[in-house]
């Protein structure tokens, strides 16, 4: 028979006087912390966010942090810094291949281009 977790919670005791919370949780199979953990609710203004987040990376999923940003304040009406975009599109899932500071495709660089070597014909004519 397995017992589900919130039960298991429900059976610890803070104020019993011989076993410790900490002990009650390691006979129980639950961790400490979920004791005390409640989850935050978000706010409007950044279901907001991650919905005009969401779109944009939709049509343009090359842009950069720095880029997101610009578009979001510009064209979408955002007061939002670059650390605040990040944090928005990780939590949301959103991750592009483009450094934070890269917002444009870069000029080709020499470690780039490579050079088409022929090799000998083994055939003798």
């Amino acid at each position: 028979m397995t017992v589900s977790l919130e039960t298991r919670k429900r059976w610890i005791e803070p104020e019993h006087s011989d076993l410790s919370v900490r002990h009650q949780c390691g006979l129980l199979g639950v961790n400490r912390s979920s004791l005390y953990y409640r989850s935050v609710r978000i706010d409007a203004s950044t279901v907001e966010l991650m919905h005009a987040l969401d779109q944009q990376y939709t049509e343009t999923p090359f842009y950069g942090v720095l880029k997101m940003t610009e578009h979001l304040r510009v064209q979408g009406g955002h007061s939002v810094n670059p650390k605040t975009c990040q944090a928005t599109a990780q939590a949301h899932g959103a991750r592009s291949g483009v450094s934070e500071t890269e917002t444009e495709p870069s000029e080709p660089r020499a470690q780039d281009l490579s050079l088409s070597v022929e090799k000998p014909s083994d055939q003798t004519l």
